[in-house]
């Protein structure tokens, strides 16, 4: 039972879910940027606070951008369990 006034909503209506459209490795002018790239080694507390790789403005235009404060949870496509919370705009793998 919900508490009066509450409604039941499913997670789409309530959530904006993003996969990472990662920018092709061979496109030279996609990286080493300023824009954070997150991935796997990047994910070590709970809080993200950086990004090993960049994109640039270029690759930016063809990643999902995640906004700061956004939550991640784990990526059924990778291994990794972890979740996240951003504390800055960013693109990455599984977003």
């Amino acid at each position: 039972m919900l508490p009066e006034g509450w409604s039941r909503k499913t997670l789409e209506k309530c959530a904006k879910f993003l996969s990472g459209n990662t920018p092709s490795k061979d496109n030279a002018h996609y990286w080493n940027g300023d824009f954070p790239w997150v991935t796997a080694r990047d994910m070590k507390s709970f809080w993200l606070n950086g990004a090993s790789l960049g994109l640039t403005a270029e690759g930016k235009k063809v990643a999902s951008i995640a906004p700061a404060g956004s939550a991640s949870g784990p990526n059924p496509r990778h291994d990794i369990a972890e979740r996240f919370a951003r504390l800055f705009d960013s693109a990455g793998n599984g977003v």
